[in-house]
Formats: C-alpha cells, sequence, structure tokens
C-alpha cells in the first residue's frame, strides 16, 4: 500500500528533524528546523488518518457492506445534531 511508504520516509524526515533541531540548537536556522519538524508530523497525522480509512473501509467491503461515503455520513450526523 502506498500510504505506508510514504509513512516510513516521514518517520525518517521526523526522526532527521529533531537531530537536526538538536544539532542547530540557539543558532540560526533552528526555526525553520522546528517548522519543518511541525509540518512533517502533520503529514505523519493525515497519513495515520488514511491508513484508519483505508482499514475502515476494507473491513467493511469484507463484511459486505460495501464502500462507506465518509462524506455524506458525516454531513447526515452534523444535520441530526442540529
Amino acid at each position: 500500500m502506498i500510504v505506508h511508504e510514504v509513512n516510513n520516509q516521514l518517520t525518517l524526515t521526523v526522526g532527521y528533524g529533531h537531530l537536526l533541531i538538536e544539532a542547530l540548537a540557539g543558532q540560526p536556522g533552528e526555526s525553520t528546523a522546528r517548522s519543518s519538524l511541525q509540518a512533517a508530523k502533520r503529514a505523519s497525522e493525515i497519513v495515520q488518518n488514511l491508513l484508519r480509512i483505508a482499514r475502515f473501509a476494507q473491513s467493511n467491503q469484507v463484511k459486505g457492506l460495501g464502500m462507506l461515503d465518509l462524506g455524506a455520513s458525516t454531513a447526515m450526523e452534523a444535520a441530526r445534531s442540529d
């Protein structure tokens, strides 16, 4: 699955980001390194969410429920809460 490959690269990026921040402590560039690390962490969170959705969808397909339209179900939940 391609999402796993992206996640592997992001894990490396986050790890090197921590090392870079440590190496640049108190020096110019530390702020940029921190911003890059935050972006990599956010991208990693997005990839984790995509993995959860893929697993959920796959689980429902195996059960014969078909694909779930997450947008429609979210809209229906929002409408119910009004």
